[in-house]
């Protein structure tokens, strides 16, 4: 604690001596420091020789003014370019009268002190302020000349100490040129630096954004496939179980009463296994590599075949012709079809379906029909999502939407269940 102190103490102690010693020698004015000191002892030297005590004093408070006025400037507001312009105009206006005074008491030796005014006018005002200030001060001189009883005031003295200083001011107004276009030019580079790293800046936070979308879009991506992979095995390996499960169950129900029947239904069983067994083969290879053209009409064949099979009366009806739709969209079909005669068997209690599957060079439409129990189809969308038994329902919706399909379900209880989907040839082109 004792050691934080003590090395506290002596940073306050150095940041007060540097306080201290930029206040005597400021940087921004150190120049005009050192012009006004060498003006002070030799015009002091002059004064004294001649021995013009009021000279004397004026003088020296003149410019002794002129380094309290930098040293006031720094300590109060740094560095000129920072100085408001309202304190700026009055510093000005002092350091022009503190000059003439010093001029007039000792123009020989003071009159460079003019000379340094122009360029605190372009520090403070810019290149039109140092411009007029050189005006002013070269009719102060003329004036000076003119009431300076000491002066020759000869016209042709006037003249040629006139034409001096004019030509000692265009040297100035030439620097003050120079300095305004370094200036420029450092403040364009300035600006144009602080904006390559504004626009550095903002390149690094749209590569920082442009990371997070692409994380985003990754786990979208990978919850889509997830949600894919999990319609593909609820569409296939779970309609699939399903079949094998009703076709053991009925084995086992005729097992005693009609062993024919039984065998039949083992034998079933068996094929619905394979079939599966398959279907999980050719989804392996799709991913894997492309495949041949799927056919959606054999695959609903296969089907309806499946549940009469089962039990179910399925009346299955083909128009047109498939090969001008995608893949997808005939994949859609198998998929709903399946989904629809599961749920018709699982659920409808029906005595007999329809499946109508129809192909135009406009569209192609699906519509599954039962004459089953039905159910509320008005709340299954607000529902579905809360029991397993719509996950079907709710992955055909999804199929649908993403091929831009349309979706239709009728139902009310005890009046069965019309499902209709319906795709226009734009949309299957699009997805192919």
């Amino acid at each position: 604690m004792v050691i934080a102190m003590q090395k506290e103490q002596i940073l306050q102690n150095r940041m007060l001596s540097s306080r201290f010693w930029s206040f005597i020698f400021p940087p921004s004015t150190l120049g005009t420091s050192i012009l006004c000191l060498l003006a002070l002892i030799v015009g002091l030297a002059w004064l004294l020789a001649h021995a013009l005590w009021l000279s004397i004093f004026l003088y020296c408070a003149a410019i002794l003014a002129l380094l309290f006025l930098d040293r006031i400037e720094y300590w109060r507001y740094g560095q000129k370019e920072q100085t408001p312009r309202r304190a700026a105009l009055v510093l000005l206006a002092l350091r022009l009268l503190c000059s003439a005074i010093a001029v007039l008491c000792a123009p020989e030796f003071a009159l460079i002190l003019y000379l340094v005014q122009p360029f605190f006018a372009l520090s403070y005002f810019g290149r039109k302020a140092a411009y007029a200030t050189v005006c002013v001060i070269s009719v102060l001189y003329l004036l000076e000349i003119w009431l300076d009883p000491r002066a020759d005031h000869r016209l042709l003295a006037i003249f040629l100490e006139g034409y001096i200083f004019v030509l000692a001011c265009i040297g100035c107004v030439v620097m003050i040129r120079n300095v305004a276009l370094e200036m420029e030019s450092r403040q364009r580079e300035q600006a144009s630096r602080l904006q390559a790293e504004a626009l550095l800046e903002e390149v690094q936070e749209s590569r920082r954004q442009l990371q997070i979308y692409a994380r985003q879009v990754a786990d979208l991506a990978t919850l889509e496939e997830r949600n894919r992979i999990a319609r593909e095995i609820h569409d296939s390996l779970g309609h699939s179980l399903i079949a094998i499960t009703l076709q053991l169950e009925k084995a086992l129900a005729y097992h005693t009463v009609a062993p024919e029947e039984s065998q039949q239904a083992m034998s079933d069983a068996r094929q619905v296994a394979r079939s599966a067994l398959q279907d999980v083969r050719h989804s392996v290879r799709a991913l894997r590599s492309a495949e041949e053209r799927f056919s959606c009409v054999r695959g609903v064949e296969t089907l309806v075949e499946q549940h009469r099979k089962s039990g179910l009366n399925v009346k299955l009806t083909l128009e047109g012709q498939e090969e001008h739709f995608s893949q997808q969209v005939l994949l859609m079909f198998y998929r709903v079809v399946q989904e629809g005669l599961t749920n018709i068997q699982k659920h409808a209690r029906a005595r007999k379906a329809e499946v109508r599957l129809c192909f135009t060079q406009e569209q192609a439409s699906l519509v599954i029909s039962d004459d089953g129990i039905g159910f509320a189809a008005a709340s299954w969308l607000a529902t579905e999502g809360d029991h397993a038994d719509g996950y079907g329902l709710r992955g055909i919706q999804e199929r649908v939407n993403q091929l831009g399909a349309t979706f239709q379900i009728e139902s009310a209880p005890a009046r069965g269940t019309r499902l209709t989907v319906q795709v226009r040839e734009t949309h299957a082109e699009v997805m192919e």
